[in-house]
């Protein structure tokens, strides 16, 4: 009777312990090398194409390395997430729940935070690495990462959109009253008064409209980088570039503060890292890219044109009024970390 009780007694017991183990293994997550299986949504404005894609599906491959496929970046481009608006991308990251990722414009975060105009105000920035040089500086570091935490998002990294030259579908533009009759598209308050203040007309659009509206005259023009131009084939419905150099674009990688901070510690660095890691990737991208882009579109049929000295000083004096109107919206710490003071 004994042994028959022992018996009963030490299954009894493994049954226990099974089932505990069993309860254990469906309340943990599962993980694959050190890190919790999930999947990371990140948001951004233009096609996989555009330099903000490519820098979004770069930080993917490399979550994916560091974390050996545990973690997943997924891609929605055209601010799809949004409804193809980029404000409400913006809004939408900001309040959290939708996606925790975001590469966002300068021109997007203006509408918050006024002290962003400095980035895109009109030729500030002589070359992509006058820019990069500043951000990554201690001082610029800084500087971008309080803004960004000001409004609750946590700034991973940098890279460059474009510098901005102007297309038209009318016909070739060499000094500012070439504009006069030419309607632009234009993304954010910057480049509307930028635009007017040169003399020309500006609507406001979301990228995702602009090659249709562009095909079918709706406008006529259109400021961006030539790497974001071919991501979405602008070349084929823009006869005239003129290289002016007008402004810089930039993409930043953010994610929303909250939602970031309930990672792990790990997966924190590993996010940081990879941006870093990202954006450089793609301002080696741009680099490469935008001498064998002119080549290109000169080839499908785009007249390219580079203002002479005097020409190009008659833009920069017409933008005047749109760099002081700039610099008077933001902080004096702001003017002084850009050197503009």
């Amino acid at each position: 009777m004994r042994k028959l009780f022992a018996l009963i007694l030490a299954v009894a017991m493994c049954l226990s312990l099974a089932a505990c183990g069993a309860s254990d293994s469906a309340d943990t997550p599962q993980t694959d090398g050190g890190f919790e299986k999930q999947s990371i949504k990140i948001s951004y404005s233009t096609g996989d194409q555009g330099m903000d894609g490519i820098a979004a599906n770069r930080l993917k491959e490399l979550v994916a390395e560091k974390t050996d496929g545990a973690v997943t970046i997924e891609c929605y481009g055209n601010a799809q997430l949004a409804g193809g608006d980029m404000d409400r991308m913006l809004e939408l990251l900001i309040q959290g729940g939708g996606y925790d990722l975001c590469i966002l414009s300068e021109a997007v975060m203006e509408s918050v935070n006024p002290n962003f105009y400095i980035l895109e105000s009109p030729f500030v920035f002589s070359s992509y690495e006058d820019a990069y040089n500043l951000l990554d500086s201690d001082a610029g570091h800084e500087w971008i990462t309080n803004e960004f935490a000001a409004e609750g998002l946590t700034y991973l990294g940098s890279l460059g959109n474009g510098i901005l030259q102007m297309t038209n579908s009318k016909h070739e533009i060499r000094t500012p009253s070439d504009l006069a009759d030419i309607r632009f598209r234009v993304y954010g308050d910057n480049d509307m008064r930028l635009i007017k203040a040169l003399g020309g007309d500006a609507f406001v659009m979301s990228f995702s409209e602009l090659y249709s509206a562009l095909q079918q005259g709706t406008v006529d023009g259109q400021i961006n980088g030539l790497q974001t131009m071919a991501s979405a084939n602008l070349q084929e419905v823009q006869k005239y570039c003129t290289m002016l150099n007008m402004s810089l674009s930039s993409f930043h990688i953010v994610a929303n503060s909250a939602a970031f901070e309930k990672y792990s510690p790990e997966l924190q660095e590993v996010l940081k890292e990879c941006a870093v890691e990202a954006a450089q990737y793609a301002r080696d991208y741009l680099s490469n890219q935008e001498a064998e882009l002119r080549t290109k579109f000169e080839e499908s049929g785009m007249v390219f044109y580079d203002p002479t000295e005097e020409e190009l000083a008659q833009f920069k004096e017409l933008a005047m009024p749109v760099l002081k109107d700039n610099l008077s919206n933001v902080s004096q710490e702001t003017i002084e970390i850009f050197g503009l003071n």
